[in-house]
């Protein structure tokens, strides 16, 4: 399953989301992890490990992202987590205005990371597609401040009103 994002890249005008530079997520893997962090905005990912994993890298001081993305955040550090992990990396989703913190994992080889976050990130994705094919209003026009949002944001994705059955049979 590959799952590509649509829409413009916070930040910039409707119709420019492509001339922003996508990067390789497994090249990104890589480089070395910053104590301030890195946001990547998620445009592709294949489930099957080894396919195309593409992201924009969201500039630094108030990176921005609309309701439907799906980020990443990779940072030198502990993240959430208790223990003392070289590095963290979280994917969240923004799902109406509000930041959601889908899973955190520690990293003690910043090279690791990519394949490991890989299926969340596209589960994430796959499920807010599917959420929006249902007439789930995610508010994809509201931007969230990703730097504000992020050591408030709820851990786990959230029933949406209206969405839910009223009730098991």
């Amino acid at each position: 399953m590959s799952v590509a994002s649509e829409g413009p890249v916070p930040g910039q005008a409707a119709g420019s989301a492509g001339r922003e530079p996508q990067e390789d997520v497994v090249v990104l893997a890589g480089d070395r992890l910053l104590p301030e962090g890195l946001w990547l905005l998620v445009t592709e990912v294949d489930a099957a490990p080894g396919g195309v994993f593409t992201g924009i890298r969201l500039p630094p001081g108030t990176p921005r992202a609309a309701g439907g993305d799906v980020v990443l955040r990779l940072a030198a550090g502990a993240g959430r987590l208790s223990g003392t992990p070289s590095g963290h990396v979280q994917v969240y989703a923004v799902v109406a205005s509000t930041l959601v913190l889908v899973a955190e994992w520690g990293m003690t080889n910043s090279g690791d990371w990519s394949e490991v976050v890989r299926v969340t990130t596209a589960f994430t994705m796959g499920a807010l597609a599917e959420l929006e094919e249902r007439g789930a209003d995610l508010r994809s026009g509201d931007d969230v401040d990703l730097e504000a949002a992020a050591p408030a944001a709820a851990a786990g994705l959230p029933a949406l009103a209206g969405n839910a059955p009223s009730s098991v049979p």
